[in-house]
This record gives structure tokens, sequence and C-alpha cells, in this order.
């Protein structure tokens, strides 16, 4: 077997169709979405995904975490 593509992994993690997306990293849909390479501390949301920027340089995004936030239970409202 061939090397997979983050989009692929990413698609199979969490459950969402990335394959509109024109990259082939994780840092590269930042990049490519923001248009420029972020710095570190930086967040942002890509088709519900919630992206933190943990490490970068002027070059390009090193480390990055990205969460699928949880649904909110019952709606946001309360029985009365």
């Amino acid at each position: 077997m061939g090397p997979r593509h983050i989009p692929v992994l990413l698609e199979e993690a969490i459950g969402l169709d990335l394959s509109d997306a024109d990259m082939i990293t994780a840092s590269g849909l930042v990049t490519h979405h923001l248009g420029r390479v972020p710095r570190r501390g930086e967040s942002l949301e890509f088709k519900g995904l919630a992206i933190e920027i943990l490490e970068a340089d002027s070059k390009r995004v090193r480390k990055l975490k990205i969460r699928k936030p949880e649904p909110e239970a019952g709606g946001g409202g309360r029985d009365t």
C-alpha cells in the first residue's frame, strides 16, 4: 500500500468529506484556507473543525491540533 494523503485520513477519522479541499497535508489545508502561513496560537474553523496552530515558523506549520466539536446536548433549550 502506498502513502495515504492527510485528507483521506481526516475524512476517515472524523467522517467529513474533504474531497473538494485542494491540499495534500493538514498544514497545506490551513495555509491555503488563510492564504498565508499562520502564526503559533492562531485558530480557525474549517467545515466545522476547530484548528489550532501549535507550532509554526515563517515558512510552514509544524504542528497543529484539529478537533471536531461535540454536538450540544439538548439543543440548548430548556423544557418548561
